[in-house]
Parts: C-alpha cells; sequence; structure tokens
C-alpha cells in the first residue's frame, strides 16, 4: 500500500492460481494487474519543478500532474480483455519491455510541471513507494491514450508494465522470506 500504511496481500503460488484460473470452464481469457501509485520527477529526483512558480494554485496543479494512480498490466492479454481506452500516439505496453502510457492530455500538463518536452520514447522518471520505501524507475513512455468513456478510470490512470509497478512498489511474485547468503554468495 502507499507509504505501507497497510499490508499488501500476497497471492501464494500465482502462477498455480493463474493457471487454475485460465482452465475454468466459461473463462475465455485473464490477465494479471496490481496498482499502486507513483510521482514523476525530474532529472534530480525533486518531486517540485520549480520554486518560483507563480502561486500556490498553479503549483498544485504542477504536483496533481506527477501524481500517478499506476496500473501495472501483465500485456499479454490485458488489451484483449479491456476496450476502455483508444490508442493515441506510439503503442500498447508490449510483453517484456518496460513502458509507461499516458492520456494523451496529461502529457502536456506533467511537460509543463517538470519544464522540458515529452515524447513518445522519452524516459519518464517515477518515483514509487513500498514497504521497503522510496524506488525510483526510468520508465519509456511508449504511447498515449484516450478514455473512450467517462468510467473508464480517474484522470491520474496511467498504465506501467506490471514488472516495473512491482519494482516500484516492492512487490515480488513467489514467497515472502528471508534468505541468508553466506560470504561465497
Amino acid at each position: 500500500s502507499v507509504g505501507g500504511m497497510e499490508q499488501t496481500p500476497i497471492i501464494p503460488d500465482y502462477e498455480k492460481v493463474f493457471a487454475r484460473a485460465s482452465g475454468v470452464r466459461g473463462v475465455e481469457s485473464i490477465a494479471g494487474m496490481a496498482s499502486g501509485y507513483g510521482i514523476a520527477t525530474n532529472e534530480a529526483g525533486d518531486i517540485e519543478a520549480d520554486e518560483e512558480e507563480e502561486d500556490d494554485e498553479k503549483r498544485m496543479e504542477g504536483m496533481m500532474a506527477a501524481v500517478m494512480m499506476l496500473f501495472g498490466v501483465d500485456a499479454p492479454g490485458y488489451w484483449d480483455l479491456f476496450d476502455t481506452i483508444e490508442l493515441v500516439d506510439g503503442e500498447f505496453i508490449q510483453p517484456g519491455r518496460p513502458g509507461l502510457m499516458m492520456a494523451d492530455d496529461r502529457v502536456a500538463k506533467l511537460a509543463e510541471h517538470l519544464k522540458r518536452d515529452i515524447a513518445i520514447g522519452d524516459e519518464i522518471l517515477i518515483q514509487g513507494m513500498g514497504d521497503s520505501g522510496i524506488r525510483l524507475r526510468s520508465v519509456p513512455l511508449v504511447g498515449t491514450f484516450r478514455r473512450v468513456s467517462e468510467g473508464a478510470g480517474p484522470e491520474q490512470l496511467t498504465y506501467i508494465d506490471i514488472d516495473t509497478l512491482r519494482a516500484l512498489s516492492g512487490m515480488t511474485i513467489g514467497a515472502s522470506e528471508n534468505i541468508e547468503l553466506g560470504e561465497a554468495e
């Protein structure tokens, strides 16, 4: 959870659960998904791009442009299940590749906040929070989208590859146990 305020539930034997779900009669398709929060930062890792903003309201607008509700998608199958967005530029997140997709109107707001141009292929530095503290990851913007209906998600909705979200949030797949390594390891 954000800031570690609540314990993140762990699905034991994730691969087995996933395989079992896909074998249930009547299930046509399944896809993995996780969610978390992140904040886009500038190269120095500063959340606020400039202290000389005109007023508090404008600074708050900039901060809100940087806040991301991250939907980590397991690309194989995810885009077949949901048709709530349409691609505007670039491509959908691809299996096994890091990537970030933002609403086209939010890219301009974020660029203004970070005081730099942002285009498809540009890296965006994201600060994530998990039980083990703050983590930074640089992720390429691979696509922009437009919501096809009002109920398609909040304004801050940003799609990210599931592996990067797991790293940002301190999530792992597998056992949650302490492993002791010897000096040779």
